[in-house]
Formats: structure tokens, C-alpha cells, sequence
């Protein structure tokens, strides 16, 4: 790898050429902004590049890799004080693929967000395996017709140059390949762009800033509707009380009501059960004892939720818990990542000019009768500190990337009546698709 000095426009461009030579070169025309792109071909050499659908993963690295994700997920929310909802797999996914394209502190910041040790090669292998398993058991979960999945998508500035081996890992661990846009000429189509894709994959409406010197956008959604495997009853919805922390105040809503066997455990201070959906997902409920919200909320962890669904054992519930739906954007904080100057994703396009200019999560999430609705968004743009100056959309520069006895089960009646802690947990892996609290459930 050659190291440059700052230069002027043309000896940029002559700089270029030099790297082409060294790395791939092909051709990229301008686009129109009114289009949502391209995916950029690959050199003749790429043309094989594909998705690995078959990583090979150990329990020993899949654990910790989890145990990250969960963590993410507790880093976001903590300093939510009201209702909030976080999409971890989603963020951390977003995440993961920025690391992959920086050297330096900026990819010690970003593996301190991912909370792993794993090397780069296995964490990328594992969050491909449980990308491709999560979206296989949540592909079979579907709510009024309403399909979940998961999504993601790229988009690459025309005429500037990205590294081969960045774009490979897009592509072999995370099927991404991106599309090829002109943010330079079109600032403002291509934001509409970005933020249309983001609002139909999620189904949240959702906005995103795109400038002239943005030149590449990392975008990651996840919709999921799910029914309960064991619906309540509408009929059996009757108004309630939900009391708020502040044990003065107090409001009605309408609360569900069921009997049923669920996954149940308790502990100092709290309560917990599941509720199973559909797609090997299940709603996971810690519900603090009066006066301790604060406590149990500060005290749990990652670990601590996966002892606490590792507790949790069937009982005979009588169950009451609160319609609610809540909404959260968050801005993702990147450390370095975010400073001019100082980032660095050399691994991306072989400067350091790029930064992050813009991170947001967006969640949402609601539970009715019928089961779970939410999605997120998460997305990611790196502007130029030096941008160049093109004169037409039609100039070339480089990119390239190639038992048999029956139970005996004693009633329990849990009324979620006041602030819980929640999580919707991939039972296969322990992954947490969305994680949040709520203070309030009045709308």
C-alpha cells in the first residue's frame, strides 16, 4: 500500500491512475439522480465474488459474537429515561460492515462498539451465519399479510474509487453489493433515494441527509410481523391501570388479557416470562417489582438476560399486559469514526478523507392481540473531507470489488402494570432483534 502526501486536484487524479494500476480498474459512468443506481460490475477477476451461504462458525466464537450484539443493544439504550426501542442485530450488522473498511483507531472504536474479540474474518463469518439463519426462521413469520425480512443496501459514488477487498467482504459475508449513484450532482435525489429504500424495507417512514460530498451510504433494515403463537383474545381486552414510577401518577389503557402455560422465572427484584411468536422468535418480559425499576434496569446486562432466559421454565400464567406501541430515532455515537481528519477508512478507499457524517437509528415496534409489529433502519453516510470537483457526470475514476409424565403447573397471575424492560429474542442463537423499555403506554 502506497501512502500519500495531501495533493492538489491533479495530482489526485494522477495518484489514481497510479492506484489502479496496482489495484483493479474499471469503468464507471455517471448516473442520473432520479434513478436508484446500478450495481457496479465487477472486473473480470470478481466476476466470481459471491455470498458465502455456508460459513463455517463454532459455538466458541458464535457466543461471544452474541453476547456483543445483546451488548450494543444495552449501550443504545442507555441513556433512554422514557419509552425507547433499539434494533441490536440490525445496528450491529451496520456496524460491522463500516469496521470492515477501516484501519487504525477507527476500527478499535468500532470493535469497541461490537463489544467482540473475535478476528475480523470470524466475526464477519458468524454475523453471515446468523444474518442468513435469522432471516430464514423470520421469513416464516407473517402478521395480516405483512412479510418480515431483512434488508440491506449500498450506495457507491460514481467516478470515485473504492478497494477491491472491501467490496469482497460486502459481497462473500454479507450478499452486498452496492448501487452506483451521483450524490455529487444529485445531493438531494439521492436522499430521497436512500430514504425510500430504508422506508419500504423497514416500514418506518424515515429521512436521511445526503450532501454533494457524500460518497458512500451503508444502509440496514429489518421488518418483522409476527403473530403470538397463541393470540389473545380481543374480547378479553378490558381497560387497566398502568402505574408510572412516580407512584402518584397512574393512567388506564387497554390491557390483554390471557391463561396460558409460558416460559416463567423470577429474581431479586423482578419477574420474567415469554411469549413465543412465530419465526423462533419470543417477546421476553423483565418486569421490576415496585420501586425498583432503576435497579433491576442498571443492573442488567447482556449476560444477565441470557441467565435470566436460560431461567425461565413453564408455568401456568394469568397474564395482563398493556397494547403499547413505541417509536425511538437515535443517533448512533462512532467515536472517530465521526471526526474530520482524524477517521480512518483507508481499508475502504485507500485515503483518509472519508468520515461519518451522518449515523441514525430509527425503531419501532407495537404489540396488539395478534401479535408483534416492528421495524428499524439504520443508516450510515461517509463524506470527503477534500472532495473533488467534477465538471460532468460522465468522467472516469476507479472502483472495484470484485418427557412422558404431565407437568402439575400452580397459577401465577402477572399483571405488566407498570415500567418493564423488553426483548425480542432469536431463540435459536439469543440474538436480540429489538430491545426497550416502556415508561408509558398511553399513545
Amino acid at each position: 500500500m502506497y501512502y500519500f502526501n495531501r495533493e492538489t486536484p491533479m495530482e489526485r487524479i494522477l495518484r489514481r491512475v497510479l492506484l489502479a494500476g496496482v489495484l483493479w480498474v474499471l469503468i464507471l459512468s455517471g448516473c442520473n439522480g432520479d434513478k436508484v443506481g446500478n450495481e457496479i460490475s465487477a472486473a473480470p477477476a470478481s466476476l466470481d465474488k459471491s455470498r458465502n451461504l455456508a460459513p463455517v462458525t463454532s459455538p466458541a466464537t458464535q457466543g461471544p459474537v452474541v453476547d456483543g450484539i445483546n451488548a450494543l443493544g444495552f449501550h443504545l439504550m442507555r441513556d433512554t429515561g422514557g419509552n425507547g426501542v433499539v434494533a441490536p442485530f440490525s445496528a450491529s450488522l451496520s456496524i460491522a460492515r463500516l469496521e470492515a473498511g477501516s484501519n487504525g483507531d477507527t476500527k478499535a472504536a468500532l470493535r469497541a462498539l461490537l463489544q467482540t474479540d473475535a478476528a475480523a474474518m470470524d466475526l464477519y463469518a458468524v454475523l453471515n451465519e446468523l444474518d442468513l439463519g435469522i432471516n430464514s426462521r423470520i421469513g416464516t413469520a407473517s402478521l395480516g399479510a405483512q412479510p418480515s425480512r431483512g434488508e440491506a443496501q449500498a450506495w457507491a459514488q460514481a467516478r470515485y474509487g473504492y478497494l477491491l477487498s472491501y467490496f469482497d467482504t460486502l459481497v462473500e459475508n454479507f450478499g452486498l453489493k452496492p448501487l452506483r449513484v451521483d450524490f455529487d450532482l444529485a445531493p438531494d435525489d439521492q436522499s430521497q433515494t436512500v430514504a425510500g429504500w430504508a422506508t419500504q424495507a423497514s416500514g418506518l417512514p424515515t429521512q436521511v441527509t445526503t450532501t454533494k460530498d457524500t460518497r458512500f451510504v451503508l444502509g440496514d433494515a429489518i421488518r418483522l410481523n409476527a403473530s403470538w403463537a397463541e393470540p389473545f383474545d380481543p374480547a378479553l381486552t378490558e381497560t387497566g391501570t398502568f402505574q408510572f414510577i412516580e407512584f402518584l401518577t397512574r393512567t388506564r389503557v387497554p390491557f390483554m388479557n390471557k391463561s396460558a402455560i409460558l416460559p416463567q422465572t423470577s429474581g431479586d427484584g423482578f419477574v420474567a416470562l415469554a411469549l413465543p411468536l412465530q419465526g423462533s422468535q419470543q417477546f421476553l418480559i423483565v418486569l421490576p417489582d415496585a420501586g425498583r425499576f432503576h435497579e433491576v434496569r442498571t443492573a442488567l446486562t447482556s449476560v444477565r438476560l441470557r441467565q435470566i432466559a436460560a431461567a425461565l421454565t413453564p408455568a401456568q400464567v394469568n397474564l395482563a399486559l398493556p397494547k403499547f406501541t413505541l417509536d425511538s430515532t437515535i443517533p448512533l455515537e462512532l467515536g472517530v469514526a465521526s471526526v474530520k481528519g482524524t477517521a480512518d477508512f483507508s481499508a475502504l478507499d485507500g485515503t483518509k478523507e472519508l468520515y461519518v457524517s451522518s449515523a441514525a437509528h430509527h425503531s419501532q415496534l407495537s404489540v396488539t392481540e395478534a401479535g408483534l409489529q416492528a421495524g428499524s433502519a439504520t443508516l450510515l453516510a461517509l463524506d470527503d473531507l477534500r472532495p473533488e470537483t467534477w465538471t460532468s457526470n460522465g468522467f472516469v475514476g476507479y472502483a472495484s470489488f470484485s418427557s412422558n409424565t404431565e407437568p402439575y403447573f400452580w397459577d401465577t397471575t402477572i399483571i405488566v402494570g407498570r415500567p418493564f424492560i423488553f426483548a425480542v429474542r432469536d431463540t435459536i442463537t439469543g440474538a436480540i432483534l429489538f430491545l426497550g423499555q416502556l415508561m408509558n403506554p398511553t399513545p
